[in-house]
């Protein structure tokens, strides 16, 4: 429904997106000067809004993430373990990358790991949280998860011997 926004060349002003009751003719010259210099900074903002959306639009966060993760993989001595949020084989980049940027709201998203993955012979992805010395210190580690993966997600011990070389 934002559509009409993105596609006309010009944001509609707000008398015309104002329910009739809310002209009046002494409210009107006084409302829309004052109004029509902040019609960009909104029309600014919902232009990032339908980009992500769009599914053209580049997963950054996915991207980033999963760098980091073969990073780490490759550095992490034998014994290493991580946190297993989830796995799925229903990859969506952009709901994958919403949940990315929840995670960075949490302050969490240098924790988060997202690890490729075949599940029955179809791509997948594995999210893990946190990388640990061994399998002990992660389970340790699961008490210290942040309260919404604790609610969302059944966590278990993931150990990165367990990752096939790519």
């Amino acid at each position: 429904e934002t559509k009409p926004y993105i596609t006309t060349t010009t944001p509609p002003t707000i008398a015309e997106t104002a329910p009739a009751a809310l002209p009046v003719t002494t409210a009107a010259p006084v409302a829309s000067p004052p109004l029509r210099t902040p019609t960009a900074s909104p029309t600014s903002q919902i232009k990032p809004v339908t980009q992500i959306n769009t599914p053209t639009e580049p997963a950054i966060l996915l991207e980033q993430r999963l760098a980091a993760t073969k990073d780490i993989l490759a550095k992490s001595p034998v014994g290493s373990a991580s946190i297993q949020l989830y796995y799925t084989n229903d990859v969506r980049p952009l709901r994958i990358e919403k949940f990315l940027k929840q995670a960075d709201d949490l302050g969490s998203l240098h924790q988060i790991y997202v690890l490729p993955i075949k599940i029955n012979g179809k791509q997948g992805l594995r999210v893990l949280y946190g990388i640990y010395a061994n399998s002990k210190e992660a389970r340790s580690g699961m008490q210290q998860l942040p309260k919404r993966y604790l609610d969302a997600y059944a966590p278990s011990i993931f150990l990165l011997e367990d990752t096939p070389e790519s």
